[in-house]
């Protein structure tokens, strides 16, 4: 869930910079000098209640338009107009295609929630995160610094080595409640394990502790979210196939039901994004499917919490296609 003001802003954004205009931008339109209208603006400035990412040099932007003389930094390359990061490429026009490309791609994996293939992509990440955030319309957690990822990362207990961000972003998603806002609840989270850094060490140390005593108890409530899914899945499944052998927690599997000719395993994902489901449960469903000793034909189900839009369903449609064993995706009716 998304409050109104935040997904009224998401959509203009989306509207006025969907792919294809990314894709056909030209460099002014990308940066410039007191343009209020460039992408750049629009995503720190005009998208900023939806993330900060002030306080950091238009170098996160990977190409900025510039009126300093002085020389750039040495990671960086300069002309009369412009300074780029050299990893794009020698010259202004071949830097600003190889970064069209590298947004594009974050922008196709925003939308199917591929944290891996952002964390590959080789832009400032603060700015690669942002761009997550708009294309995936806010399910993806707007956190860039590393400070509170690294801090968020030992209250999770998954590793965190100020590169890749996936762990811990993965994990955020999986714990906002349904029934909140999920860029509230990542601010909320954000201003919580925020340490500023005229804290004495001392003193960060005792904040830590509380916010990590309350961070366990957020995630004692997820978990009460995954088994308040499954006992609904329960109930839904024993009300419309009664003569079914349905049960909870067998061989570890959420909830299996058996037929006369099936055996199906349903693994239940309380994230608010369906590919997210997916891709956490596969294989964790396949390898119970590969252990269950039955003659029955077997299917398995992801049960999420939201209904896939239409690019979802296409790699959902994807899946069914490839993978041997049935598959499909449900969301629990609504009472």
């Amino acid at each position: 869930m998304i409050g109104k003001d935040y997904q009224e802003l998401l959509n203009t954004f989306n509207e006025r910079w969907p792919i294809e205009a990314v894709r056909s931008m030209s460099i002014e339109q990308y940066t410039g000098l007191n343009d209020k209208e460039t992408f750049c603006q629009w995503v720190e400035t005009k998208a900023g209640r939806l993330g900060s990412i002030k306080g950091v040099n238009s170098g996160k932007f990977g190409l900025y338009r510039t009126r300093n003389q002085t020389e750039p930094k040495t990671a960086f390359i300069k002309d009369s107009k412009y300074c780029w990061s050299k990893k794009l490429g020698k010259t202004r026009n071949k830097a600003f295609e190889e970064l069209k490309e590298n947004i594009c791609k974050i922008i196709i994996a925003a939308q199917i929630t591929d944290l891996e293939a952002i964390d590959k992509i080789n832009l400032h990440s603060y700015f690669k995160w942002k761009l997550a955030v708009l294309y995936s319309n806010g399910i993806i957690p707007p956190i860039f610094n590393h400070q509170v990822l690294g801090s968020l990362a030992k209250a999770y207990e998954v590793k965190f080595d100020g590169k890749k961000a996936e762990p811990v972003l993965r994990q955020i998603m999986a714990s906002i409640p349904v029934e909140q806002c999920r860029l509230k609840y990542s601010f909320k989270l954000f201003k919580d394990f925020y340490l500023p850094s005229n804290l004495t060490s001392k003193a960060k140390k005792k904040n830590e502790e509380v916010q990590l005593r309350k961070f366990k108890k957020a995630g004692y409530t997820a978990e009460q979210k995954h088994s308040e899914m499954q006992n609904k899945l329960v109930d839904y499944l024993r009300n419309k196939y009664r003569s079914a052998r349905i049960e909870m927690e067998e061989n570890n599997i959420d909830v299996v039901m058996e037929t006369g000719k099936e055996f199906t395993l349903f693994e239940v994902k309380s994230s608010q994004s369906p590919v997210y489901c997916i891709r956490e449960a596969l294989g964790q469903v396949l390898s119970y499917a590969y252990k269950c000793n039955t003659r029955k034909t077997k299917r398995i189900v992801v049960v999420g919490v939201s209904k896939p839009t239409e690019q979802e369903r296409n790699f959902i449609s994807y899946l069914c296609d490839h993978i041997s064993i049935p598959f499909s995706y449900m969301t629990l009716p609504k009472k």
